[in-house]
């Protein structure tokens, strides 16, 4: 494997994994209000990680069952949103306190 398909395999399961944990946080649809926009705000964040999740999944597979090796633009798209997420996630983080 190439570096550029090395950094695909490894965003891609990144996004995987973020969007695994983003939708095991989504609430069912019988739990949403019945505000119509509030439903439709709960929809739309569950497709974007379903999507983002499939095409994670995409990621890792297609380098492995060599179809065809990611194009820079590819693996430039996928190391983004892996960093994105990698970046949230520490800031969610709480700061560590300086040792006495």
């Amino acid at each position: 494997m190439t570096l550029i398909s090395l950094v695909h395999v490894a965003g891609g399961f990144v996004i995987v994994c973020e969007a695994l944990a983003k939708l095991a946080h989504c609430r069912p649809i019988w739990e949403w209000r019945h505000c119509r926009i509030f439903g439709l705000c709960e929809l739309a964040t569950a497709v974007a990680w379903i999507l983002a999740g499939l095409g994670g999944g995409g990621a890792i597979v297609t380098p492995l069952m060599r179809w065809h090796g990611p194009d820079l633009g590819d693996a430039f798209i996928v190391a983004a949103l892996a960093l994105i997420i990698i970046l949230a996630r520490v800031r969610e983080r709480p700061a560590l306190e300086a040792c006495p």
